[in-house]
């Protein structure tokens, strides 16, 4: 079987390099030296995650800081899983069905909420529209900032129109429920939660425990994260695999998924059958797999890729023709990337999901 593949990284281009701009409230502490790669955790308790959500499974982490000090961006990997002066975490979810579902933003650490928005709509927005939202520095949408004390603070972007559940003022505890995930702001591609920490007004990447000036490590240590929220990074993400009738283009399955799991055999009804993924980050000799099997487990279409190229956003799609004599019941797709990490170490992601067709 032949395979397909499409890039988008001419929007996420456009998109990406649009820094969102954040709230101009930040805290503002007395200066001091940074003398150190790290700042003084010391009353600082081991960070909640900021939403409720299945990492791999309803959400995925889109964006780390960027470590990098030039025009290029480095994750706290020393790969590309970031933009350019990124200041932030990203924590996305798949679609805009999930966020209408309600994905709580939870907060990090204890503390009083300084300021808040709550006022702007969710939408995904042109390059053009995304441009005059940070002219007008509203940027982060709709969000809040926590002051947790001794110099910490944490701020929360893109949350949905007015789901905030706090307000000014207020004290709130570590993973105490603030409002849900959105797309306000210079959201861009994806609903998702951008979550900014910082030590005496300078950016903390939570999972290296870095300040963002720190050069990025292979082996970054001293997360910020509770060990009991089970949060580690990861080289890349799979922001989208997915069975369709049509070639679908990713910024289609974000604002109206198909979620398909069961369609009719009948050819003029389902014409034909595609397996569909999308990644972020992705490097150049990855080994991207691709199967289809029918409910007998024989391979109907398969396809190993050799990536070409280190790209932003990379999709690719395998499929084949209904002819009308497919068997009845449920066909598998399997997704399996496989990838050599800087120090050698070997990384593998698989996701496996289902159709039926009857």
């Amino acid at each position: 079987m032949r395979y397909f593949y499409k890039f988008f990284s001419s929007l996420l281009k456009l998109t990406l390099c649009l820094t969102p701009t954040l709230f101009t409230f930040v805290i503002i502490s007395p200066a001091s030296a940074q003398t150190s790669t790290r700042p003084d955790t010391t009353f600082l308790a081991p960070l909640h995650a900021p939403v409720d959500c299945d990492l791999g499974t309803s959400c995925f982490l889109l964006h780390y800081v960027d470590h990098n000090k030039s025009d290029a961006a480095q994750d706290l990997n020393c790969t590309q899983q970031t933009y350019d002066t990124h200041k932030g975490t990203d924590f996305a979810l798949y679609s805009a069905a999930e966020m209408k579902q309600g994905i709580p933003v939870t907060a990090v650490q204890g503390g009083t909420v300084l300021r808040l928005r709550d006022s702007m709509p969710d939408a995904s927005l042109s390059a053009e529209q995304i441009k005059a939202l940070l002219k007008q520095n509203v940027g982060c949408g709709n969000g809040l900032v926590i002051d947790h004390g001794h110099g910490w603070s944490s701020q929360y972007c893109h949350m949905r129109l007015g789901s905030l559940k706090v307000k000014e003022g207020d004290i709130v505890k570590a993973g105490q429920e603030l409002g849900f995930v959105g797309q306000s702001g210079a959201a861009q591609l994806f609903p998702h939660l951008h979550l900014t920490l910082r030590y005496q007004g300078q950016v903390v990447d939570p999972f290296s425990g870095t300040y963002m000036t720190a050069p990025c490590s292979t082996h970054p240590t001293k997360s910020l994260w509770a060990a009991s929220e089970n949060l580690s990074p990861a080289p890349l993400a799979v922001t989208a695999f997915f069975f369709s009738t049509s070639q679908e283009t990713i910024k289609t399955y974000v604002s109206t998924p198909p979620d398909l799991t069961q369609i009719s055999a009948r050819p003029e009804q389902s014409p034909k059958i595609l397996l569909n993924m999308a990644y972020i980050a992705a490097q150049k000799d990855d080994k991207i797999q691709l199967t289809i099997t029918d409910p007998t487990g024989k391979t109907l279409s398969d396809q190993t890729i050799i990536q070409n190229k280190t790209r932003i956003h990379q999709t690719y799609y395998i499929g084949f023709w209904n002819k009308g004599n497919l068997p009845i019941g449920v066909y598998t797709g399997h997704l399996k990337i496989d990838r050599h990490l800087a120090d050698g170490t070997p990384f593998t992601t698989e996701k496996t999901i289902h159709l039926t067709l009857d």
